[in-house]
């Protein structure tokens, strides 16, 4: 894995795809290679999770800061963060 190949996902949350019922990342991604705009995106399904690098079906993101409502989310769910 080369550090060029890893994609930055701020204010990002995970939540099941409606329509794949798989886990995705959402969030605004900065110098995705297959998209010349920045914004909010949603990635292809959760493939693993180590440390705060995912690994998706397509790509490899760094978790930078977590989305606030996800994070609350989380705390009143007793559920862990990843990268935390």
């Amino acid at each position: 894995m080369n550090e060029d190949d890893i994609i930055d996902i701020e204010d990002w949350s995970m939540i099941r795809h409606p329509f794949s019922n798989t886990m995705v990342l959402t969030g605004h991604v900065k110098g995705h290679p297959m998209s010349t705009k920045e914004g909010h995106k949603c990635t292809s399904s959760i493939q693993s999770i180590c440390g705060n690098l995912v690994r998706t079906r397509n790509s490899i993101y760094r978790l930078g800061k977590v989305s606030d409502s996800y994070k609350k989310f989380c705390e009143e769910n007793n559920l862990k963060l990843p990268g935390a």
